[in-house]
C-alpha cells in the first residue's frame, strides 16, 4: 500500500502540470490611442452618498482604475485615489454595475481589453459638484539653496534658517492641486521657492521641481492663495524666503495630515 500511494504521489503533479498549461491565457491590456477605440460606457449608474457623508454634507471624488475586457464586463477594480475612505465601498460598488460597448482595435474592428480609469464625484441633491476635491497637504518649509548666510539680501528679505521663528501655513487653498495629483497613485509632490512680506502675504513663487508636469502651474497658484503666519526674529515680524516642499496626501498614503499641519521642517 504504501508503495502504490507513492506512485501516485509521484504521478500526480506531471498531470496538474499539463492542466496548468492547457487553461487559456488572459489576452493582452490595449492602449487606448490611434490603433484603439476607447471603450463606450451605456451602463454607468450613480454611486450613492454614504449615509455618514450624507449627514455631514461632505462632498468627495474617488478615481477607479479597472479592466473592461473584450467582453465588456468591468475587471479587478482597484482604488487609485479618494479623499475619504468614506466613499470608497459606494465606488466600487457602482463601477462593477458599469457596462460598456467594447473598446475596438480598428486596423481589424475586433474587441480588445484595455484599462480604464473612472472618475466618481459625490456631492448632494440640489448642490454644486466637487470642481474640486477636498485636499490635504502635508508640507514643510525649508532653507532657500546655497543659503551661505542667515542675514538678510538686498531686499531686506531673510533666508529661511534657525535664526527666525519659522512661519506656518494656517489655510491651504488648492486652485487645481488637488485635481492634479488625484490622478497619480503615489505620494507627489513640488519643491516650490517662495516669498513671505512682513505680514505673511505670499509672492514670487518659482517652482524647482515637480514629481509630475501636471503639478507645476497648481503647485505655485496654490500656494500664492494659501494663508500664512510671518516669520519672525527676536520677535519682530520680517521678510523671509523659502522653500516650500508640498506633498499632496490622499487617504491612500501611509500618513495624512490637515492643510496647515506641517510637518517637522528641516533648517540649516
Amino acid at each position: 500500500m504504501r508503495r502504490f500511494l507513492l506512485i501516485l504521489l509521484l504521478f500526480v503533479p506531471p498531470s496538474l502540470s499539463v492542466c496548468a498549461q492547457d487553461q487559456p491565457q488572459p489576452e493582452p491590456l490595449a492602449h487606448i490611442g490611434p490603433a484603439v477605440r476607447a471603450p463606450v460606457p451605456i451602463v454607468a449608474p450613480e454611486a450613492e452618498m454614504p449615509q455618514e457623508a450624507h449627514l455631514k454634507r461632505q462632498t468627495g471624488i474617488c478615481l477607479i482604475a479597472m479592466v473592461v475586457d473584450a467582453q465588456v464586463m468591468p475587471q479587478n477594480p482597484r482604488v487609485i485615489r479618494c479623499t475619504d475612505p468614506v466613499f470608497v465601498l459606494n465606488s466600487m460598488d457602482a463601477v462593477q454595475k458599469y457596462r460598456f460597448k467594447p473598446a475596438i482595435r480598428i486596423a481589424d474592428g475586433q474587441p480588445v481589453p484595455v484599462m480604464i480609469t473612472i472618475e466618481i464625484n459625490f456631492s448632494h441633491e440640489n448642490g454644486p459638484v466637487a470642481k474640486e476635491p477636498p485636499t490635504k497637504v502635508n508640507y514643510a518649509f525649508l532653507s532657500p539653496p546655497g543659503t551661505t548666510s542667515v542675514g538678510p539680501d538686498a531686499n531686506g528679505i531673510y533666508p529661511l534658517s534657525k535664526q527666525l521663528e519659522a512661519p506656518q501655513m494656517t489655510d491651504f487653498v488648492s486652485k487645481g492641486f488637488g485635481t492634479a495629483a488625484m490622478a497619480f497613485p503615489d505620494g507627489v509632490g513640488c519643491q516650490v521657492l517662495l516669498t513671505l512680506n512682513k505680514k505673511g502675504k505670499p509672492a514670487d513663487a518659482q517652482v524647482l521641481d515637480c514629481d509630475k508636469a501636471p503639478l507645476y502651474q497648481p503647485a505655485a497658484e496654490s500656494l500664492l492663495k494659501s494663508k500664512y503666519t510671518p516669520a519672525k526674529l527676536n520677535g519682530k515680524e520680517v521678510p523671509v524666503r523659502m522653500i516650500v516642499h508640498l506633498m499632496y496626501e490622499g487617504f491612500v498614503a501611509k500618513k495624512k495630515v490637515d492643510a496647515g499641519s506641517p510637518a517637522a521642517p528641516s533648517k540649516p
